[in-house]
């Protein structure tokens, strides 16, 4: 069961890395918006239902803010149970469409009603047939007699009620996401759920008609090139690669594949085809036999890539072993442009901003003929500078309500910029990498001010200054921009635009950092905030204004090393920045 387990979470993770390196090969704004609502019931039950837009293959990750972690790949419906009264702040994460966009929504939810404790803890074992027949036994705990077994086998039926062990068969080989949801009725009203994929390979026919195969031509030195040659009605084809002599799988989008054996041997070549979803997939073994390895090819390609001050220039470096005094290298930065013969020092100036998907090759000739190559992404954000600005638009405005959307115009940027909104009405924002759109609803009037914060969430740290001159460290660049909006009777108007004057120093710190903000009107006192990636808060203050400015040390000795949010509210305004903890 564990091995089943483990190869299908393998499959989904190489394609998710897979998927992840392709997001550097553009620089695409997300065009997805996470959000959702929810309906709470007895014993601290809850229902959250996501309401996303913008995504057309979209999977969702649960975080319901009581530290037990997020739920992953659930559906767009998701029931859980709280044990304890209190405040959670709720995290749903939209990853869609191939993770060409990716969005977070967070709300702040309250539960109450919490009488009994809910010792329900949903889980299933599974075990493939014949035919794609799958049983599937509970083996939850905290059950009972009355206990209600509720089966999704996750291909298109309804949620049936069954016993705690079923046999389902599937009519087509697939990836299925099974979810289990266990319910007690009663004064305790209580409720589990727990999901699952499993991988279906024999089932009776296959949903695209693909099927798997693939020719080979042997090289010198044990080379031996592969190309796919699956037939079947599909868009888009994953191919995942086993040579067989225990190297492991190479995941990849490209109809050719090279593989260099160390050893003479008849070796079982597995070749998986995934098409267009979980849905579709053939797999099929071809024995392949080598035996013209005379000198065993050990090299292997490797590198560092460093980013220079000057605009766009990266330092290439190859750390490739077991190389000779002949090795050719074959550089290819990713942006476009052609692969460069050169040696194993590379420099390259890129002219845009963006993450690259930058490739080293290497090449050995002779009666020892090798090659290898290596890919990594690399990251430049300093060819122009980064500056945050939107531009306002309202799409509904009534005596009550008052819709509004924001579009990031900021500069600078690529797809690693983390963009946090504020609505300014003092209710929380919004904050998400490649969010460049923000919608909210005004439900009062008056003059909010509306802030933007931007920042790199990868390298290269920009060196900061902070108010004085001084260098007190380094950062991720980081910039805000700040519009007052006036909502009243007869609508919304932009008035006025502002610069935050935040400063956050020394950032990265071991927890203790100084914040100091100037040129605020007042002196009432300010509420400080601060969150972790999660949304959860972890510490907050109140700090007084004295002529305009604030001026204190914070502690955060307690917390865990990496990065978190910090927020300023004062004075009708909202300010945002980020601070890295690093012991």
């Amino acid at each position: 069961m564990k091995t089943t387990i483990m190869k299908t979470m393998k499959k989904r993770l190489l394609q998710a890395l897979l998927l992840v390196a392709s997001i550097g090969m553009f620089n695409a704004a997300s065009a997805c918006t996470a959000s959702f609502t929810y309906t709470t019931g007895a014993n601290g039950q809850i229902t959250l239902t996501s309401t996303s837009t913008g995504a057309i293959f979209p999977t969702y990750a649960w975080n319901p803010g009581d530290g037990s972690g997020y739920h992953h790949w659930s559906p767009s419906t998701f029931n859980y149970q709280y044990l304890a009264n209190g405040t959670y702040t709720v995290a749903l994460a939209l990853n869609a469409d191939s993770s060409s966009c990716i969005d977070t929504a967070y709300q702040v939810i309250t539960i109450s009603n919490v009488t009994v404790p809910c010792t329900l803890n949903a889980y299933y074992t599974y075990s493939i047939g014949a035919n794609g027949q799958v049983k599937f036994t509970s083996t939850s705990s905290g059950t009972n007699a009355g206990t209600l077994y509720l089966w999704n086998f996750g291909d298109g039926g309804p949620t049936t009620q069954y016993l705690d062990t079923v046999t389902h068969k599937y009519t087509f080989d697939g990836n299925y996401l099974i979810t289990l949801t266990v319910e007690d009725t009663g004064a305790a009203y209580c409720t589990s759920s727990f999901s699952m994929y499993i991988d279906v390979s024999t089932a009776d026919s296959n949903r695209c008609g693909l099927v798997a195969n693939f020719s080979y031509t042997t090289g010198l030195n044990g080379h031996v090139n592969f190309t796919n040659t699956s037939t079947g009605s599909y868009s888009m084809l994953w191919s995942n690669w086993n040579p067989g002599d225990g190297s492991g799988n190479t995941m990849t989008t490209s109809s050719t594949y090279s593989h260099v054996y160390l050893a003479n041997g008849t070796y079982n070549v597995t070749l998986g085809d995934t098409a267009d979803s979980a849905f579709c997939h053939s797999t099929i073994t071809i024995p392949v036999t080598i035996s013209n390895v005379t000198i065993p090819c050990t090299m292997v390609a490797s590198f560092t890539a460093t980013n220079d001050s000057a605009k766009g220039l990266v330092h290439f470096i190859s750390t490739s072993t077991d190389t000779v005094t002949g090795t050719q290298y074959y550089w290819t930065p990713g942006d476009g442009s052609p692969t460069v013969s050169g040696t194993s020092k590379f420099n390259y100036t890129y002219t845009s901003n963006g993450a690259f998907n930058a490739k080293l090759s290497i090449t050995n000739t002779g009666s020892g003929y090798c090659y290898d190559s290596t890919y990594q992404i690399v990251n430049v954000a300093n060819v122009d500078s980064l500056h945050a600005s939107f531009i306002d638009s309202a799409s509904y405005d009534s005596l009550s309500v008052h819709r509004y959307w924001f579009s990031s115009t900021s500069t600078g940027v690529n797809n690693n910029t983390v963009y946090a909104w504020e609505p300014g009405d003092t209710t929380a924002g919004d904050t998400g990498v490649m969010m460049t759109s923000y919608t909210h609803m005004y439900t009062y009037s008056g003059i909010h001010t509306v802030t933007l914060s931007i920042w790199f969430d990868k390298y290269p740290i920009m060196p900061h200054h902070n108010f004085d001159g001084r260098l007190h460290g380094a950062m991720y660049d980081f910039s805000s921009y700040s519009m007052k909006i006036d909502i009243g009777v007869t609508g919304i108007n932009s008035l006025s635009e502002s610069n935050s004057t935040l400063n956050l120093y020394p950032n990265p710190n071991n927890g203790e950092f100084r914040l100091a903000l100037s040129g605020l009107t007042g002196n009432n006192n300010a509420e400080v905030q601060i969150t972790n990636l999660l949304g959860e808060v972890i510490y907050t203050t109140t700090m007084p204004v004295n002529g305009g400015t604030i001026n204190r040390d914070v502690n955060l000795q307690n917390v865990s090393n990496g990065t978190y949010f910090v927020r300023i509210i004062t004075a009708g305004k909202v300010f945002n920045t980020k601070t890295i903890i690093n012991r």
